[in-house]
């Protein structure tokens, strides 16, 4: 009876739940955890520099002539590193083209930039050229629909900054430091500094003995 039980006991029971317990556990936990926090983290925490340029409202009443549209728009220049980023949305419905157009306001002009899908929102990247064309001279944007073909709503690019005086704006700031350092150090306030040195060389010269009484 003895040695019938003995082999058949021990090795059932040992070597199942060694194996099964310990891989599964640290493997699973360890990989998971640590790819998947780093590179998500960085580049969320350095978003490109953006400054906001100017900002255009396009509405039916700019078109020539106007229509009887109800819808708007805004349209969005902003200042990257490289390029500048224009940034149109509108509640066009059916909008099937978006341009650019020279001319002033109330007056029709050549289409010159092709501004690619109409779908809200539009997002284009000018050049600095590009960009500087817009503001040297008066252009106007566009969106146009199946029942508008030569412009539902419209808006004239004003009050948009020239790239020079956005560019210089740091420098002027980099100088005021430089200026208010200086500023204490005017030779006139040098006269407290000579009362105080005449006032120690005569206490020298005459041995500083200054008791009373004495000749």
């Amino acid at each position: 009876g003895e040695p019938e039980g003995e082999p058949e006991g021990e090795p059932e029971g040992e070597p199942e739940g060694e194996p099964e317990g310990e891989p599964e556990g640290e493997p699973e936990g360890e990989p998971e955890g640590e790819p998947e926090g780093e590179p998500e983290g960085e580049p969320e925490g350095e978003p490109p520099l953006v400054t906001f340029l100017c900002r255009t409202v396009l509405n039916s009443s700019q078109v020539v002539p106007p229509t009887d549209s109800n819808a708007t728009g805004n349209a969005q220049f902003d200042l990257r590193e490289d390029d500048v980023m224009l940034t149109i949305t509108h509640t066009v419905t059916t909008a099937t083209e978006a341009f650019i157009h020279s001319g002033a306001s109330g007056a029709n002009g050549p289409a010159i930039f092709d501004l690619g899908d109409a779908t809200s929102p539009i997002v284009v990247s000018l050049s600095f050229e590009d960009y500087m064309t817009l503001v040297d001279s008066p252009h106007y944007i566009v969106i146009t629909s199946r029942a508008h073909t030569t412009g539902e709503i419209r808006g004239q690019i004003i009050d948009c900054p020239d790239l020079d005086d956005v560019e210089g704006e740091p420098e002027d700031d980099d100088d005021e430091p430089v200026e208010q350092c200086c500023r204490g150090f005017d030779p006139s306030d040098g006269g407290i500094l000579l009362l105080l040195l005449s006032f120690l060389s005569l206490f020298f010269f005459v041995g500083g003995d200054v008791r009373p009484g004495k000749p």
